[in-house]
């Protein structure tokens, strides 16, 4: 690792005046951002991993975010800022977000230079300058917060690849005064092949005490003006062309499982909400999945690794959303009968207690090494589309398959599997039931990876209603066996009234299983599947 002078050989340009005039963002932002403490990142800074003993340049920076008083921008995505640092010309930069197998680490960004602190999107090119005057609707551009920052930087040469290393310290403060401090280390690649980038990040991760933060400074900035907290994210739609192949619907299935698992880290790290544990481990379920289908055409080693450890992780997350899943029946069950055992009051708090050590192990293991290499390998599995590595010419030629041909092969298979599971249900033991719950899943994920691949969306959806309600159904069932389990844990050493009010809610739940039971022949009626 050497150091590298300058800023030739980036991949985004600063122009004196106008953007490049295509309309379109003149480059791409491929960066890793960690945070952590001011020692943290001091230790870094020092670190022979990051260039430690090297020339560093300091700079102040004063960073003022625009937007209008209804955050229109913000709302699309788009972030509009002015930067200044000391004996330079201001610099305006508008970042977008980047289309295609992008995932959470690139973004696309343009930057001309101002002859002030005050946006004037006409520097744009025509075309761009226009679409932001549609995004306003033509309402005024207002300073919504900025940065000050001691920036010291590093320009790393990196097993062929040049990257920038910037050691941000400082703090975002709103109109109102409202502060947040910042503690920073960015790795931005300049040149060279991306996988490089995310192979320096991991090893700086497991070295320093660095975590991943997928929230930006923007994004940072315009919560602590509203004051509200981020919310989860559920999954999106996978966007695909008729003409996709398999293998760029392997990049993008990926890419957006691994999008919606780092989206809903900071929403656990800043509230007690349930949904955010909840889409964390869809999310980690469904990237299982989409490994298991793409194992069944192709071997990768990573798909094995990542597979697993995105089951450890969702499995370390189980308790805190058992939790929530009981307390959520309790409130819509036993909490609304008046005549409730006294006990019951009793459990709940203990239950409320042992939910809030469940949320701490949760954010602990969100801000584990561990759980940051995760993303960084899964990140650099997509950007090197690993998965081609290895392929016999045979193998090889199924990448090139069409991908709608792929997925009525997968979803035949994934029925299959539903239909061993699903005779004679009422007579189905609980691990029966859980084995028939997860093909359900298996298929439901199935279809909404390559629902795009076929255009029917009506048929689609009742598909996926008639899946929900079975899954439902044994999600119920599935519930009270866990809830049993859970209970019994938690009323361990506990006195005769939470005993009591432990067997009333048993005996709650177990009076629903039998009209349950009757609808589970009802709920799944044979229909033609849609993707033939």
């Amino acid at each position: 690792m050497t150091a590298r002078r300058g800023k030739s050989g980036s991949d985004k340009s600063i122009c004196a005046g106008r953007a490049p005039r295509d309309g379109l963002p003149s480059g791409f932002e491929t960066e890793v951002k960690f945070a952590t403490s001011p020692e943290g990142l001091q230790q870094a800074f020092l670190s022979p991993r990051l260039g430690g003993g090297l020339a560093a340049r300091t700079q102040t920076l004063r960073s003022i975010y625009f937007d209008t008083a209804q955050c229109c921008l913000f709302r699309q995505g788009i972030v509009l800022r002015l930067r200044k640092s000391a004996g330079t010309p201001p610099v305006m930069t508008l970042k977008m977000p980047a289309i295609g197998h992008a995932g959470p680490f690139r973004r696309n960004e343009t930057e001309v230079r101002s002859i002030s602190m005050a946006p004037n999107l006409e520097l744009f090119d025509s075309n761009l300058a226009r679409h932001l005057r549609h995004l306003t609707g033509g309402r005024p551009l207002e300073a919504q917060f900025e940065t000050r920052v001691t920036r010291r930087t590093r320009q790393l040469e990196f097993d062929g690849a040049a990257v920038e290393v910037a050691f941000d310290e400082g703090k975002i403060v709103t109109t109102s005064g409202a502060q947040l401090a910042i503690c920073e280390v960015e790795l931005e690649l300049k040149s060279g092949e991306s996988g490089k980038l995310f192979d320096l990040a991991s090893r700086a991760a497991a070295d320093l005490p660095l975590r991943i933060d997928i929230a930006s400074k923007s994004e940072k900035g315009f919560r602590l003006r509203s004051g509200e907290a981020s919310s989860a994210m559920k999954a999106k739609a996978v966007e695909l062309k008729n003409s996709a192949t398999f293998d760029q619907l392997i990049a993008s299935i990926l890419v957006g499982s691994l999008t919606h698992f780092a989206a809903n880290w900071t929403p656990l790290l800043e509230s007690d909400a349930a949904e955010p544990i909840h889409q964390l481990r869809v999310s980690l379920r469904r990237l299982r999945s989409a490994f298991k289908i793409f194992a069944w055409s192709l071997k990768c080693q990573d798909f094995v690794d990542l597979r697993a450890e995105a089951k450890r992780i969702a499995t370390a997350l189980g308790e805190a959303r058992a939790l929530d899943a009981w307390r959520e029946d309790a409130a819509s069950g036993p909490m609304t009968n008046r005549s409730r055992p006294e006990g019951f009051n009793a459990l709940m708090a203990r239950t409320q207690q042992r939910r809030a050590a469940a949320y701490d192990d949760a954010r602990i293991l969100i801000q584990d090494t561990a759980a940051t290499l995760f993303v960084l390998r899964l990140q650099t599995l997509i950007v090197r589309q690993a998965w081609r590595g290895g392929l016999a010419t045979s193998d090889a030629v199924k990448l090139t398959r069409s991908a709608r041909g792929f997925a009525i092969e997968a979803l035949d298979k994934l029925l299959v599997r539903v239909r061993k599971r699903d005779r004679k249900l009422q007579s189905r033991s609980d691990e029966e039931r859980h084995a028939l719950r997860i093909a359900l899943k298996d298929l439901r994920y199935g279809i909404e990876f390559f629902a795009g691949l076929f255009g029917h969306p009506r048929q689609v959806a009742d598909y996926l209603s008639r899946l929900g309600a079975l899954q439902d159904i044994l999600g119920a069932h599935n519930d009270a066996v866990s809830s049993a389990k859970l209970l019994r844990d938690l009323s361990r050493g506990c006195g005769p009234e939470i005993a009591h009010a432990v067997g009333y809610f048993e005996g709650w739940q177990a009076r629903g299983i039998p009209v349950t039971d009757q609808a589970l022949d009802r709920a799944w009626k044979a229909s033609k599947p849609f993707w033939h």
